[in-house]
């Protein structure tokens, strides 16, 4: 699969909701410069295109997302019960076996 061209979907985006490149450059606080070598990059730097989806109030990363297979979803965060559980168990086992050493090194040194 090929990489969507930003630069296109922005101006595929400007166009339809007719916006103007010198007010989306007042908006954002950038000259119209930068705005027109938006549209005519391929690539955009994930900090910018979050920066240009608040400025045009459009998720254009989630767009670019959506554009991927549905396997290539992301992972699940890992349920951390299970494993504070176990590690609780363990805490618990070390506890009564530090209380079993202590205590056997109290007869020894009381002998």
């Amino acid at each position: 699969m090929e990489a969507p061209h930003i630069g296109n979907m922005l101006r595929l985006f400007i166009t339809k909701h007719r916006l103007s490149q010198s007010a989306w450059a007042r908006n954002a606080g950038v000259t119209p410069k930068t705005v027109a070598s938006y549209l005519k990059h391929p690539t955009m730097r994930i900090d910018t295109l979050f920066t240009v989806s608040q400025t045009l109030a459009h998720n254009f990363i989630r767009e670019v997302a959506d554009m991927l297979p549905p396997d290539l979803a992301p992972q699940k965060p890992l349920d951390q019960t299970e494993t504070v559980k176990a590690l609780q168990a363990e805490i618990e086992h070390l506890k009564v076996q530090v209380a079993t050493l202590e205590k056997a090194l109290s007869l020894i040194g009381g002998k």
